[in-house]
C-alpha cells in the first residue's frame, strides 16, 4: 500500500515536472524563432523580386535555397554577440 501512494505521488510530481519542462516559453520564440521566420521570408523575397532568371547565380536562382540561407542568416542574427555581464565588465574597466 506504502509502495502505491509513493508510486502514485512520484509519477504525478514527474509528470508535473515534464509539463513544465515541454511549455514553450514567449520570450524562446520571440528571440530565436522569429528571426528565423523573417529571415526565411527575407530569403524568399530576396529570389522573388531579384533573383537570378537565367539559373547561372547558385543561390538566386532556385526559391529553396535563398530560404534556407535567409533561415540561417536569420538564426545567426537570433544569437547575441555578448553576454550582459561581459558588456557590463567592459563599461566598469
Amino acid at each position: 500500500m506504502i509502495f502505491w501512494i509513493f508510486f502514485v505521488v512520484h509519477s504525478s510530481y514527474k509528470q508535473t515536472k515534464e509539463r513544465k519542462m515541454m511549455k514553450i516559453d514567449k520570450n524562446f520564440i520571440i528571440k530565436r524563432i522569429l528571426p528565423i521566420v523573417l529571415g526565411m521570408l527575407a530569403g524568399y523575397a530576396y529570389y522573388y523580386f531579384i533573383g537570378c532568371a537565367n539559373g547561372s547565380c547558385p543561390i538566386t536562382s532556385n526559391p529553396y535555397i535563398s530560404t534556407i540561407y535567409g533561415g540561417i542568416a536569420g538564426l545567426l542574427l537570433s544569437f547575441p554577440s555578448k553576454k550582459k555581464e561581459e558588456q557590463n565588465d567592459a563599461k566598469q574597466s
